[in-house]
């Protein structure tokens, strides 16, 4: 009798240095997309790197896993997913603020701002159009995605899998030597596995 099918999600930590080199640092397959597993997450990352900043969608657990860790980390909210979720009007809004033509913070946009929509705006130029968005770790997602071989594998299979993406990821893009002060990117998936127990 095979085992009963189910889902979880793949949470991938990638950094990026100040140079704009870039790797996938970590992952971890989860149940669900929790605080608890963005906090394992993160603190088996934080064993290896020190990070400055989190690039995410808007995913509260994100937020409450970097408070409950204690990590000095400022949050980033993904740009393409905030405007994704906001009128026309609201976009332009941002669009000018981003090019500092708008000095005024509109009401409706200043929760987002506290949550860290601007976050990027803090770092050197050439990164800011990089971690502004999670585009980086969605592009790692589409390669996992690309080469799973059908919807179905072991949680051992797909880690296996994720593993030589990864490690190949970190060849090709020169990742020889052992970082400090980056930036990290986090992202989420859903797959399908067998059992996750």
């Amino acid at each position: 009798m095979g085992q009963a099918q189910g889902k979880g999600v793949l949470l991938v930590a990638m950094g990026v240095t100040r140079e704009g080199r870039r790797a996938v640092l970590d992952f971890l397959l989860a149940k669900e997309e929790d605080a608890r597993s963005y906090w394992r997450l993160f603190a088996r990352v934080w064993r290896k790197f020190n990070f400055k900043l989190v690039v995410a969608d808007m995913v509260r657990s994100v937020d409450s896993a970097l408070e409950l860790s204690g990590i000095e980390a400022k949050r980033q909210l993904c740009l393409n997913h905030v405007k994704r979720r906001l009128d026309r009007d609201e976009r332009k809004e941002i669009d000018l603020l981003v090019s500092g033509l708008l000095a005024e913070l509109p009401d409706r946009i200043k929760e987002l701002v506290e949550r860290g929509l601007l976050s990027f705006l803090s770092l050197p130029q050439e990164l800011q159009r990089l971690l502004s968005t999670n585009n980086l770790v969605e592009s790692f997602n589409s390669l996992v995605e690309r080469r799973r071989f059908g919807k179905c594998h072991t949680p051992h299979r797909l880690l296996q899998i994720v593993w030589a993406i990864a490690d190949n990821y970190n060849i090709l893009d020169n990742f020889l030597q052992k970082w400090n002060n980056i930036h990290i990117l986090f992202v989420f998936f859903t797959i399908e596995t067998s059992s996750l127990n």
